[in-house]
């Protein structure tokens, strides 16, 4: 990852800032409910790089906030459970890996994979991984034709191409385009994101999910 992309990365939105200095208390309301609605897309998507599985990612997901559960009287802070989590899920996944081989490589591929992998920070896993959970609801919370014709384009497909595919007029998919992109804009604004720097991003999400 280069030097700038991560830098861009590291600007987080001042509410998640704020969240992960406050002081951690297990005992505050409705604490593991917010944890899980906060971290679970992130932590999803970041599990799904690792072993290219729906389910599977889901089930790494899921036991790593069951373990939360056992442990959660000894955090002080939510920025020590938000490592915990990220830190749990990528072992489960890279044991899972090891254990299954299901990147269908002959085990020195895979050995030299893993270790490629453990040798990058954790944190900027984290950080990356935060980005693309914004990024998966912010597509999501978009319109079902509108959703498309983003997904469409990031992929490369041309708007006359994509408007034959949704049965639409070329000027209407490039009005619906562009009110798609403002509302992504707006969504990511937290991140300080250029045009450039989101349309990179997401296309970079869309590859790395399909490879």
């Amino acid at each position: 990852m280069c030097v700038i992309y991560y830098t861009m990365l590291k600007k987080a939105p001042d509410n998640q800032a704020k969240t992960d200095s406050q002081e951690f208390s297990y005992d505050q309301p409705d604490v593991f409910d917010r944890l899980f609605d906060r971290h679970y897309t992130s932590l999803w998507s970041f599990a799904f790089h690792y072993v290219k599985d729906k389910d599977i990612a889901e089930d790494l997901v899921q036991e790593a906030f069951i373990q939360l559960w056992d442990h959660l009287k000894g955090f002080d802070s939510f920025a020590a459970i938000r490592v915990y989590l990220f830190r749990n899920v990528r072992n489960a996944a890279l044991d899972y890996l090891r254990h299954d081989k299901v990147r269908n490589r002959n085990s020195t591929e895979l050995n030299v994979w893993l270790q490629n992998e453990l040798r990058e920070p954790l944190e900027r896993k984290i950080i990356e991984e935060e980005v693309f959970g914004s990024m998966y609801d912010a597509i999501y919370k978009l319109p079902e034709q509108t959703r498309k014709i983003v997904l469409l384009t990031l992929e490369g497909v041309s708007n006359p191409k994509i408007a034959e595919q949704l049965k639409i007029s070329v000027n209407t998919l490039k009005t619906l385009k562009k009110r798609a992109y403002q509302y992504l804009r707006n969504e990511l604004g937290p991140y300080r994101f250029t045009l450039l720097n989101w349309i990179f991003l997401l296309r970079k999400l869309i590859k790395r999910n399909n490879n």
